[in-house]
């Protein structure tokens, strides 16, 4: 119920915006730009998940989901129904706009908004897109490295073309948001062995589930810690890792047991998560 009171407010605050400020160029980037959040909304709930909250914003709404992990996939498609949604309203008005105004601008709003949420930088919807790919196939430390990374170039692009604008709103409003791309860069890589250890957490629920992984091999010296090699891991791939002692393989660890003993110990060395092991079977 609660929830639902949101919603009706913020359809009314953009209703008062727009008598207020007068300007339908602002209420229809409001209307587009709520459209793309339902649309992350509305796809969630067909997928089978429950909606926690909705935040209300300036420029939008935020919806989050009671479920604290995602499928990739389901990940992936709800993600893409954002931009998807956009980019359809711009199909339509793109065909029926002619020479009315108000439509040619409701085309060029969403494909802004479309171009705009498919950068692969970390926190819109491109950058997440990129970052499950990235953690799905290759592993979980690039997925949010090169996302980040490229949030940081982008905000420096950003701060660089906002000192070109000569309208000094324009200009701030760029200055701001290159900041925001920067500062969401470099939180997101300090706090990056958080993120990481959330993905294990989500790797051990679904091995716990018993789905069905390929399994691939990989090979560590005994000394190497746990977290240099689990940050490696990927959604997509049941990791068993070799102990190597002067080129010489001499045991080896599941994945399910790396995660187990990280949960319970601490960053350990290989050689000393054996002791562990063999302390457990005795």
């Amino acid at each position: 119920m609660l929830e639902k009171l949101k919603i009706l407010l913020y359809f009314l605050m953009i209703i008062l915006t727009y008598l207020f400020f007068h300007n339908y160029e602002l209420l229809i980037y409001m209307i587009s730009i709520s459209l793309h959040e339902i649309s992350h909304c509305l796809v969630g709930v067909c997928l089978g998940y429950s909606i926690r909250s909705i935040k209300i914003y300036p420029f939008g709404l935020s919806v989050r989901f009671k479920q604290k992990y995602i499928k990739p996939l389901d990940d992936f498609i709800i993600t893409l129904s954002g931009p998807l949604i956009n980019l359809l309203i711009y199909c339509i008005f793109l065909c029926i706009s002619k020479n009315v105004p108000y439509f040619k601008f409701i085309w060029r709003a969403n494909l802004v908004l479309f171009i705009f949420n498919m950068l692969p930088a970390n926190f819109l919807d491109g950058g997440r897109i990129l970052k499950i790919i990235l953690k799905f196939y290759f592993n979980y430390f690039w997925g949010y490295t090169i996302t980040n990374l490229i949030g940081f170039i982008f905000g420096c692009i950003i701060l660089f073309e906002a000192f070109h604008i000569q309208q000094h709103y324009k200009s701030m409003l760029f200055v701001l948001l290159g900041f925001y791309f920067i500062y969401k860069g470099y939180c997101n890589q300090r706090d990056i062995k958080l993120y990481i250890i959330d993905d294990l957490l989500f790797k051990s629920v679904l091995l716990k589930k018993k789905d069905i992984f390929k399994e691939k091999n990989k090979f560590y010296e005994k000394n190497s810690k746990i977290l240099d090699i689990i940050r490696f891991f990927c959604f997509n791939k049941y990791h068993v890792i070799y102990f190597r002692d002067e080129d010489r393989i001499i045991n080896k660890i599941s994945e399910k047991q790396l995660i187990s003993i990280y949960f319970k110990y601490g960053n350990l060395t290989l050689s000393e998560c054996l002791q562990k092991i063999e302390i457990r079977e005795e």
